[in-house]
C-alpha cells in the first residue's frame, strides 16, 4: 500500500531527524543557561513565556487550518502563503504596539515591558529586538504548516538543525565575547533572536526554489476563503492558549513569589521537560495531515505507534530517575544543580502526557476538538490551582508538583476520550509488549 509505505518512512525519517535536533537542542539548552546564568535565564524564560502566549492569541491558531487547508488541497498554496506573510507582518506590530500601550498604562507603578528581557530600562534598541523574535517565530509558524500540509517534514526538521547548529558555533566561538560579564546578559539573548531567522529564512529559500518557483506574489485569499480559515481556527486557538497557559503560568506565579534565580533553575527543569518530549511531538505533529488523508488505517497505526512510544518513554523515564542529577550537574554547572529535582519530580506526569501528545491530532482530525478542550481545561485548571497552593510554601518544588499532577491527568482524561470513541480498553495501552523491536521494525521500518 503506497500509503501505508508513505506514512512509515515519514514517521521513521522524521524520529531520526527530531532524535538529532534533540540532541543538538540539548547542547544549545546547555551552553545558553552557562552564558546566562541562573537570573538571565530567568528573564530569558519570562520573554520566551510572554512572546509564547502572545503570539498563540494574536496568531489566532491560523498555523493549524493552513495544515489542514494545504493538506486537503482546498486552498492555492499561494494565496495562502502570502496572506500568512502579510499576517505575520501585522501581528507581530500589533503585539509591539500591545506591549507598548501596557506598560504606558502602568508606567506610575513602574511596570516592566511585557516583552522585556533585559534588567536596563526597554529602550528603541529592545523594541527592534522584540519585534524580530515575533516575525521570526510567525514566520516560522505558518511556513512550517505549509510545509507540513504538503508533507514537506524533512525541510522543516532541516530547518530547525541549521538553526541549532549556527546557535551551538556562534555561542561556543563567541560566547564570552557576548557575555562581557556574568551580570549583562542582554547581548546573548539578542544574539539568540537573530539566530531565530535561520528557520524562515531556508524555508522560504527552499519555497521559492523548488516548492512554488512561479510564486506570484500579487495572489491573496479571498474573504470568504480567509472567513474559512479564521473559524476553522477559532476553536483552536481558544484550546491552545489553555494549554499554553497550563504550560507557562507556573513561571509567571513563581516569579510573584519566588526569586529570578529560582525561576531560572525552575525554567531550565521545564525546558528538559520540553526537551523529553520532542519525539511525540514530532510524530503528533504528521499525524494530522496524514489523518486527514489516509483515513481509518492511520488510526490504527496511531494505537501501535502511541503503546510503542509510552513503552520506550517509560524505559527511559526510568534510566533518567537515575543519572539526571549527575548529568544536571556535569553539563549545567552547580547553580543549576536544583533543576535536576524539579525535573524529576515532573516526569511522572510528562511521562502520561504523552498520551494527550499523540492523540490530540485525532481528535483535530475527527472534529472532535471538544475533546481537547476538556484535556486542556482540565490541565490548566489542576495546574493553576495547585500553584497557587503549592508555590508560596513550597516554591519551585510546588511548582513541578502542579504540573506532574496536572500534566498526568490530562493524559489520563485524553487516553479515556480515545479509548471511548474507539470502543478500546485503556488496559492494552499499559500492557508490556513481547516484542517491542520486532514492533518497531513493523511500525516504522514497514517490515523491512
Amino acid at each position: 500500500n503506497t500509503n501505508f509505505t508513505a506514512v512509515n518512512n515519514n514517521l521513521l525519517g522524521n524520529v531520526i531527524a527530531k532524535l538529532i535536533n534533540a540532541v543538538l537542542a540539548f547542547v544549545g539548552i546547555v551552553i545558553l543557561s552557562r552564558l546566562l546564568g541562573t537570573e538571565g535565564n530567568a528573564y530569558f524564560s519570562i520573554f520566551i513565556v510572554n512572546t509564547g502566549i502572545a503570539i498563540l492569541v494574536i496568531g489566532l491558531g491560523i498555523e493549524n487550518a493552513i495544515t489542514y487547508f494545504v493538506s486537503q488541497a482546498n486552498m492555492p498554496v499561494q494565496r495562502i502563503f502570502n496572506t500568512s506573510i502579510l499576517m505575520a507582518f501585522l501581528q507581530a506590530a500589533i503585539v509591539l504596539l500591545i506591549a507598548f500601550v501596557v506598560q504606558q498604562l502602568f508606567v506610575t507603578h513602574n511596570a516592566k515591558n511585557i516583552l522585556q528581557y533585559t534588567q536596563q530600562n526597554f529602550s528603541s534598541r529592545n523594541y527592534v529586538f522584540a519585534y524580530a523574535y515575533l516575525l521570526f517565530n510567525f514566520l516560522q509558524l505558518y511556513l512550517t504548516a505549509i510545509f507540513n500540509g504538503e508533507q514537506l517534514f524533512a525541510f522543516v526538521n532541516k530547518s530547525v538543525r541549521f538553526m541549532q547548529i549556527g546557535t551551538i558555533a556562534i555561542f561556543v566561538v563567541a560566547g564570552n565575547l557576548l557575555q562581557k560579564g556574568n551580570a549583562n546578559f542582554e547581548q546573548i539573548i539578542e544574539t539568540y533572536i537573530l539566530l531565530q531567522a535561520i528557520i524562515p529564512a531556508y524555508l522560504l529559500y527552499y519555497y521559492f526554489k523548488n516548492l512554488q518557483p512561479q510564486h506570484k506574489f500579487t495572489l491573496f485569499l479571498s474573504t470568504t476563503d480567509f472567513r474559512k480559515l479564521l473559524l476553522f481556527a477559532g476553536f483552536s486557538v481558544l484550546i491552545n492558549s489553555i494549554q499554553f497557559l497550563a504550560f507557562r503560568a507556573d513561571i509567571w506565579i513563581l516569579d510573584f513569589y519566588d526569586t529570578k534565580s529560582n525561576v531560572g533553575i525552575y525554567a531550565l527543569g521545564q525546558r528538559l521537560v520540553q526537551m523529553y518530549w520532542m519525539v511525540p511531538i514530532a510524530i503528533a505533529s504528521i499525524t494530522y495531515p496524514m489523518l486527514s488523508r489516509t483515513g481509518n488505517f492511520s488510526t490504527q497505526l496511531l494505537v501501535k505507534t502511541t503503546k510503542i512510544i509510552v513503552q520506550i518513554w517509560f524505559y527511559l523515564s526510568v534510566i533518567t530517575f537515575f543519572v539526571a542529577p549527575f548529568f544536571t550537574r556535569l553539563f549545567f554547572g552547580k547553580p543549576f544543580k536544583e533543576s535536576a529535582n524539579a525535573f524529576l519530580i515532573i516526569l511522572p506526569g510528562a511521562l502520561l502526557f504523552i498520551f494527550a501528545t499523540m492523540l490530540a491530532p485525532y481528535f483535530s482530525a475527527k472534529n472532535k476538538l471538544i475533546n481537547n478542550f476538556i484535556a486542556s481545561l482540565s490541565c490548566m485548571l489542576i495546574i493553576i490551582i495547585l500553584d497557587f497552593i503549592l508555590i508560596p510554601k513550597q516554591g519551585m518544588y510546588g511548582a513541578a508538583i502542579a504540573s506532574s499532577i496536572g500534566y498526568g491527568v490530562t493524559g489520563l482524561i485524553s487516553l479515556y476520550l480515545f479509548c471511548k470513541a474507539e470502543n478500546l480498553s485503556m488496559r492494552i495501552f499499559f500492557t508490556r509488549t513481547k516484542n517491542i523491536f520486532s514492533d518497531i521494525k513493523t511500525t516504522y521500518l514497514n517490515g523491512r
